[in-house]
């Protein structure tokens, strides 16, 4: 079991590049965040701040990622995950129709306005 000795006065370069040299062996690409967190023993704010920032590649570390900002579910797409950013562009198009919609009632007809003659 591998426990990184974190030295209080450490820069964060530096354990950036033992965490990647950490990760980069054979067995250890798969692990997860809580994994991770647990051999190393590093600050979760760490990780999902490489992994936001991408310089923990999720080509290399599939298994890793940060909390969705909406939701807060881990996720290793984006700032959010699939489920929010589907839920936010459902939400967007739904709000344009609406739009589309109330201006078409708003719009006057010039047959309500015309006289008609019996």
């Amino acid at each position: 079991m591998f426990n990184m000795k974190i030295r209080p006065d450490a820069n964060e370069d530096v354990i950036f590049s033992e965490v990647v040299h950490f990760l980069l062996r054979k067995n250890n690409r798969i692990l997860s965040n809580d994994e991770v967190i647990e051999r190393t023993g590093i600050p979760p704010e760490l990780i999902y701040k490489w992994v936001k920032t991408g310089r923990l590649k999720n080509s290399l570390f599939p298994n890793l990622g940060a909390p969705c900002e909406r939701c807060g579910r881990i996720t290793n797409h984006a700032k959010i995950c699939r489920h929010c950013a589907n839920s936010i562009t459902s939400t967007l198009a739904q709000e344009e129709k609406d739009k589309i919609w109330f201006n078409k009632i708003q719009k006057p007809t010039h047959r309500a306005n015309a006289y008609r003659y019996k």
